[in-house]
Formats: C-alpha cells, sequence, structure tokens
C-alpha cells in the first residue's frame, strides 16, 4: 500500500479554501492541532498516524481514501 499524498493534500486545501473558506489558524483549531503541524502538512509533510486521523475526521472522509494498492 502507498499513501497518496497528493490526494490526501488536495482534500485538506479544499476543505479548507474552497468548502470553509477559512485560515490555518482556524482550521488547526477545529482539528485539535497546532498551526505549525497544519501548515507542514498542507505544504507536503506527511502526517504521523494521530494527525492523518484528526485530519480525516475533519476532512470528512475515510483513512482508506488515502492508500493505493501497488
Amino acid at each position: 500500500m502507498t499513501f497518496n499524498h497528493k490526494k490526501f493534500r488536495f482534500d485538506l486545501i479544499n476543505k479548507r479554501i474552497v468548502e470553509l473558506d477559512i485560515t490555518m489558524q482556524i482550521a488547526s483549531e477545529q482539528i485539535g492541532i497546532s498551526k505549525a503541524t497544519y501548515s507542514r502538512v498542507e505544504g507536503g509533510k506527511e502526517p504521523d498516524i494521530k494527525t492523518f486521523g484528526l485530519i480525516c475526521g475533519w476532512i470528512g472522509k475515510g483513512v482508506n481514501r488515502y492508500f493505493v494498492k501497488q
């Protein structure tokens, strides 16, 4: 299984900007992570498993959406 970070980032950015039109600060508060962590993930860093789960819950998509069989 491979993590599809491109799809994950797309959904994350789409949720924050297109759907909610909110700042990174507000998004990070809603998710329950620091703004710095949110910024790193949106910028391309892969999240740790806890952060990944929190973000998936906030996005409203299941974690399996972001994994591809090779």
